[in-house]
């Protein structure tokens, strides 16, 4: 799906907002079941259609992805495992 560049704009900033709260609250988000075997602790929070997937590495947060749900989970395990 292709989004006009007024869409993607909107997108972007509703994700960018939604990651502020982890900035204070790191374990906020949800461990990512489709990424647990690969012991690395990834976590996710929902913003609309997106999972925005990240992981804690000392006082670093690394958002990892941002995956639409809607698309077939084991695209995001190839594309993690691609790093």
């Amino acid at each position: 799906m292709v989004a006009g560049e007024r869409t993607a704009v909107k997108i972007k900033k509703s994700i960018f907002a939604a990651t502020k709260p982890i900035i204070k609250h790191p374990l906020i988000g949800a461990e990512e079941e489709n990424l647990k075997d690969l012991n690395q602790g990834h976590r996710y929070i929902v913003e609309g259609n997106y999972k925005i997937i990240y992981l804690i590495i000392g006082n670093e947060i690394y958002i990892t992805d941002i995956f639409d749900w809607r698309q077939n989970p084991t695209k995001m395990k190839r594309m993690v495992s691609k790093d």
